[in-house]
């Protein structure tokens, strides 16, 4: 026997050692191909059998899923690392670069029919899935890509989780969250606790898909839980101590730990599918049925037949899911939709336990329901759980309409980030498999990796999460404010995963997570067990005390918690004490809301005032544009047919900008400030004035200070040189809703100006959404067979004939960020002009002015459009004499227009703008001539924005030319402001709308000028009168509804060439942003593309042409080193003395800093230039950066000047204040009038 059991051990031996050998020669690849490197290999030593499998033992301590991410993050280079556990080899990817690639190179971009091409979702190869898909078979979330029934399932099941689905699903989940909350009232007054959270979560969760998708509760809040929940635990728990065994060893029939009582796996599987079947006859025989007015998961999946039409495999036309494959798609939603939601739920309740602070701030108010319409009003809740203001699901597809094809369903667009699954993602990772690609992107401007085809690839979403290099030196922390600039990357951030196949229950779970946040965080105060706890049994602990010392790659949790290991999904967990919170009384802006939902008043004119002709002048002032429409609106909606006269009414309707009057409002500003000035009163007039602007200007927006906002001090104005006030000035805010502002200001305008003029009203109850119809222009599309009749006329806009506009040559032309990681870019172009004939250069401007940029829309998007429209590039449109070709919901005059005066008005002088001349929108410059025709694409190309979010009165009017009731239904639903959807986005949502070419251009925003900041000086030495140099930030970004957003002028710049012709012109600040004069330092502060009219003050400095050189700071601020903009620029300055320092501010790399805080730390420095002449300049961000600013230099009088914090706020306040001795300037920006 010894020489046997010799003899066996050295074959064992041998046999070993050949294994090894054959797995070393099996290594030994070939050199990769050009162009690629090889795939990093794991450092780790591999033993036979296991490979390195062992090695991941000591990273798994606290959760065995999570020991892959981080082993394979430890020896990753490049966010890649190949790891070998003998069963299987895959490649483990973290790298949001080589994310984008895979995610958007998936197998179903032709026609959304599968092709073996790309990155697939193929688990059938994977140790151990036999086993799963023995319970949960083909359904969507571990279906390959490649399976038959996947693409068919999830189109039907598209349908309950569309917006319609989801908003009839919120009443049910404030009723499972009510029965949560009455859970823990009585078992907390039964003398439980500390409790563990996530054992009530999973009822709530478990509740909500019984009742939202299966009409049926399973009784879990009751007590006794109907036998299946049992079942599947018991599965579930077999399943995780069977995660301790090779796959390879695993049977269906296997019995496991000998202490437990629990039957084989077999036999549960049988018990859990019996039940399905049992759902479904149920259902079919009407014991059950939707609890919403919508068909629910159940419904679908049953009665809803595949409608996928045109390139499609022949066979499948309207094929419904058989009986099997529903069974497997409930067990996939039963057991990823409850257990996902718990774990998540969990997580987020540990970190309010962790983070009091933070909880006082998700103290929401009493409101007994959580409605639709508050999820999108829940600032900080959405950075802790859901960090953008939530939209609707995607608008594509329509609840009821035919689903589209699978390549449209997620593509491309990530989920809306969340602090807690950032650091606690649910799923560690997803296996894909390359098909064709063989090479990974490795980041931008690094060699990629050679991947060999049919490569597994296991995407690690934790170390993904925890990546200082996006997420900055404190990604381990829980900090929900983070979220306030966005997720860094498109690809920074997975936990749902991304294209067709990421989770279609997303929405459902957050939306169910936030309303049980809501409701739990209403009625109790959460706090952390006082004392040691001990774990639950086969848990493991992690205590605070031990950090940092967790395991590699890892969060923060800031207090003692523990993993479940028989949670088949990740999260937290640990014993919580909640005690009752005190009803808070219901918040002010829910009663504002309450009382704006009320009916509104339709009026029109009585039949005793009919004819009347009263005069009514409307002026305003306006830059952009918007102004401009909203002052068009009275003359659509005006009851009767008023005139325009020259006293009598007057409506003034005017933007602000910095406290600066409009271009076109400057000449009456002065008129009204010179009279007042002569004790004149040259106004008969009744008034009354809506100003408009952006709530993020804190200083400006309709501020009470003198000069400080131009509607104010028109409005203060107007009375004191002779007008009598109507009504209280008013504002629009177009931060939030401007035309909600607009019907609340009319619906008191009216009555008003009827009682002025002696006018009598009828008035009627109408909707409070009610809007007036669009202004439909009077143009038609030339049919084919009178084309050759027509000659095409080039398109000539308004602005044209404006001798301010020119056509500029790029100069020059440099990308500044070439090595940003995110990807983003940021393009500095020179752009002059010839000399006009007169001699004066046409770009005439000074340092800190802007340049005003007439864009295009991306070609692609109007070929897109057309082809919506059924028409082609070729198609002409003519219009008859007096039509302007700028946009009929657009109106205004091209971009503001010139100040020029009225001389039909004398007693006003030079008015706010040439009024408007007729009762028609969208006719400022009427065009002489016979009917002509004229290009389409043209058109669309140059006088509309494709871009601005769709306006309320267009919504409208693509409801009302809806001929599907679900389309009606849908459309009227859109929240505007929470999508941002545009007319393209939703004309491609909703198929059945149909429009006329003159009702598309009434729904299109006229396209606007935009303004940029010039990066230049026309003394700079070397530099030229007629050229200007702009610094541009490359808008690429996605929009609410998962839409691929680019900026219109921004990517049309970042297009031009060298050589191009640009529509520009110059517009002058004024005096309110100029380099200093002499012997006055400058303090500059600014962050991003907000360094550009620094540029041009520092080339006058340099020149001589200002003051400030070698006593000047210039604060900066960008996310990382690569977004430096003009770094050599800015340091040649330093090193030539024209600065006296330049202080730099990463916020995403290193000490992560911004602006405000450096200020701070230079308190002493410059505390004795703030006490001399130093002027302040602030450009940036009006919303956060700014106000920010502002306290950090209060701040400074405070510590270095020994202010109290009320004087230095008084001496801060006298440096803005408008007047010769003001010293703090600002160029901020927010989107707006």
């Amino acid at each position: 026997m010894t020489r046997l059991a010799t003899a066996a051990a050295a074959a064992a031996a041998a046999a070993a050692l050949a294994w090894l050998a054959l797995k070393l020669r099996e290594e030994e690849k070939e050199e990769p191909p050009a162009g690629t490197r090889k795939f990093p290999t794991h450092p780790s030593i591999k033993l036979p059998l296991v490979g390195q499998l062992l090695n991941t033992f000591k990273l798994s301590t606290d959760n065995q899923t999570y020991g892959l991410s981080r082993f394979g993050f430890l020896g990753g280079i490049d966010g890649c690392s190949e790891c070998d556990f003998g069963f299987i080899k895959f490649a483990m990817v973290y790298s949001h670069e080589a994310m984008k690639q895979i995610y958007t190179n998936h197998p179903f971009q032709n026609g959304g029919i599968f092709e073996a091409v790309g990155f697939t979702k193929v688990y059938d190869n994977l140790p151990g899935i036999e086993e799963t898909k023995y319970l949960f078979g083909n359904g969507l979330f571990i279906a390959s890509d490649n399976d038959r029934w996947w693409p068919i399932a999830h189109r039907i099941l598209l349908k309950p989780f569309s917006r319609q689905g989801m908003m009839q699903m919120v009443p049910l989940m404030n009723e499972q969250a009510d029965l949560l909350v009455g859970k823990l009232r009585k078992d907390l007054g039964s003398g439980v606790g500390p409790l563990r959270i996530y054992d009530y979560t999973v009822m709530m969760a478990v509740e909500t898909l019984g009742t939202c998708l299966m009409g049926m509760s399973f009784e879990s809040f009751s007590g006794e839980p109907v036998p299946f929940l049992q079942h599947l635990k018991n599965w579930l728990d077999i399943n995780a101590d069977m995660g301790n065994i090779p796959p390879q060893l695993w049977r269906r029939d296997a019995p496991t730990e000998a202490h437990t009582r629990r039957p084989p796996r077999g036999l549960l599987a049988g018990l859990a599918q019996a039940y399905t079947k049992d759902l479904l006859a149920r259902r079919r025989r009407g014991e059950t049925q939707a609890l919403s007015k919508c068909p629910d998961l159940l419904d679908c999946m049953l009665e809803t037949a595949d409608t996928l039409s045109g390139e499609k495999p022949p066979g499948r036309v309207g094929e419904k899911l058989p009986d099997e494959v529903i069974g497997h798609e409930l067990m996939s939603f039963l057991f990823a939709g409850q257990d996902s939601t718990a774990v998540a739920l969990s997580s987020f309740f540990c970190f309010v336990a962790a983070n009091p602070a933070a909880q006082a701030k998700l103290v929401l108010g009493d409101e007994p329901e959580v409605k639709w319409a508050h999820l999108n009003k829940l600032k900080y809740l959405d950075w802790a759980i859901k960090a953008e203001t939530p939209p609707p699901p995607p608008l594509s597809p329509l609840p009821f309409s035919p689903p589209p094809r699978p390549h449209n369903m997620h593509l491309s667009a990530p989920p809306r980030p969340q602090e807690t699954l950032r650091l606690v993602p649910p799923v560690p990772g997803i296996f894909k498999r390359n098909e064709v690609v063989e090479a990974l992107s490795a980041g931008k401007g690094k060699t990629p990796f050679h991947l060999p085809k049919k490569t597994n690839l296991l995407l690690a979403f934790l170390p993904l999460h925890l990546d200082p290099a996006q997420w900055g030196d404190d990604a381990h922390e829980w900090k929900p404010e983070r979220w306030a600039e966005g997720v860094p990357h498109p690809f920074a951030y997975a936990p749902f995963s991304h294209g067709p196949r990421a989770c279609i229950g997303k929405e459902f779970t957050l939306t169910e997570q936030k309303i049980c946040a809501v409701k739990l965080l209403q009625h109790f105060i959460i706090q952390k067990a006082a004392g040691d706890w001990a774990k639950q049994p086969g848990a493991t602990k992690l205590k605070e005390s031990e950090w940092p010392h967790y395991p590699a790659c890892s969060p923060h949790y800031g207090v003692d918690v523990e993993y479940n290991p028989k949670q088949a999904f990740t999260g937290i967990n640990m014993p919580l004490e909640l005690h009752p919170r005190p009803q808070l009384h219901k918040p002010e802006a829910a009663k504002k809301a309450e009382a704006a939902a009320q009916p509104a008043v339709v009026f029109s004119l009585d039949e005793s005032s009919q004819g009347h002709a009263t005069p009514l002048s409307i002026l305003y002032g306006s830059d952009g544009g918007s102004t401009t429409e909203l002052a068009e609106r009275p003359l659509n909606e005006a009851i009767g047919d008023p005139a325009l006269g020259t006293d009598g009414l007057l409506l003034v309707l005017s933007a602000t900008y910095n406290g600066c009057p409009p271009a076109n409002a400057g000449d009456f500003v002065n008129f009204c400030g010179a009279a007042i000035e002569r004790h004149e009163r040259p106004v008969d007039a009744r008034f009354a004035v809506l100003g408009c602007g952006h709530s993020d200007w804190a200083d400006t927006f309709q501020a009470r200070s003198p000069g400080a906002a131009i509607p104010t001090l028109l409005d203060e104005s107007l009375e004191k040189i002779g007008g009598h006030r109507l009504l209280d000035l008013h504002t629009a805010d177009s931060k939030k809703a401007p035309e909600e502002d607009f019907v609340a200001w009319t619906a008191k305008l009216w009555p008003a100006l009827a009682a002025a003029a002696g006018i009598k009203l009828s008035q009627r109850a109408g909707s409070a959404a009610s809007r007036p119809p669009l202004a439909i222009p009077e143009v038609s599309v030339v049919p084919a067979e009178e084309e050759g009749h027509l000659s095409e006329t080039p398109l000539v806009l308004p602005f044209q004939r404006d001798g301010e506009w020119v056509l500029a040559k790029v100069a020059e032309k440099s990308e500044l960020t070439p090595n940003d990681p995110d990807g983003t870019s940021t393009v500095c172009l020179a752009l002059e002009a010839a000399v006009h004939p007169s001699g004066d250069a046409p770009l005439r401007y000074a340092a800190g002015d802007h340049l005003m940029v007439m864009a295009e829309n991306a070609p692609a998007l109007v070929a897109t459009l057309l082809k919506r429209m059924g028409l082609d590039s070729s198609t002409l449109v003519t219009f008859p004499r007096g039509f302007s070709a700028n946009g009929a919901n657009g109106g205004g005059g091209g971009g503001g227009g010139g100040g020029g005066g009225d001389a039909s008005h004398p007693k006003l002088g030079r008015s706010l703008s040439g009024r408007l001349s007729g009762a028609s929108a969208g006719a400022p410059s009427p065009l002489t001539g016979k009917p002509r025709a004229v290009s389409l694409e043209a058109l669309l190309l140059r006088s509309v924005d494709l871009v601005r979010p769709c306006s309320a009165a267009a919504l409208k009017l693509l409801a009302d030319r809806a001929t599907d009731e679900d389309d009606r239904t849908q459309l009227s639903m859109v929240d505007l402001v929470a999508t941002k959807a545009t007319v393209l986005e939703l004309l491609m949502s909703a198929k059945s709308v149909s429009l006329s070419v003159a009702e598309l251009l009434a729904c299109l925003a006229q396209m606007k000028p935009r303004y940029y900041s010039i990066s230049s000086s026309p003394n700079a030495k070397g530099g030229s009168a007629g050229r200007a140099t702009i610094t541009v930030g490359v808008v690429d970004a996605i929009s609410p509804t998962g839409r691929k957003h680019r900026g219109v002028a921004s990517n049309y710049l970042k297009k031009r060439s060298v050589g191009d012709l640009v529509w520009v012109r110059t517009k002058s600040v004024g005096l309110s942003f100029r380099p200093p004069p002499p012997n006055s330092p400058a303090i500059m502060v600014c962050a991003g593309t907000g360094l550009a009219p620094f540029v041009g003050f520092l080339e006058d400095m340099a020149a001589g042409a200002a003051g400030g050189s070698g006593t000047s700071h210039l604060f900066f601020g960008c996310r990382r080193p690569e977004r430096h903009l003009h770094r050599e620029r800015l340091e040649g300055y330093v090193s030539d003395g024209t600065l006296a320092a330049l202080h730099v501010a990463y916020s995403r790399t290193g000490e992560r800093i911004y602006v405000q805080e450096l200020i701070k730390r230079e308190a002493k420095t410059l505390w004795p230039l703030l006490q001399g002449k130093a002027r302040v300049y602030v450009c940036g961000d009006a919303a956060r950066m700014a106000p920010d600013v502002k306290r950090a230099l209060k701040a400074v009088c405070s510590s270095a000047g020994g202010l109290t914090e009320q004087k230095a706020s008084a001496y801060i306040d006298q440096l803005c204040a408008v007047g010769p001795n003001q010293r703090y300037f600002e160029d901020v920006w927010a989107s707006g009038a």
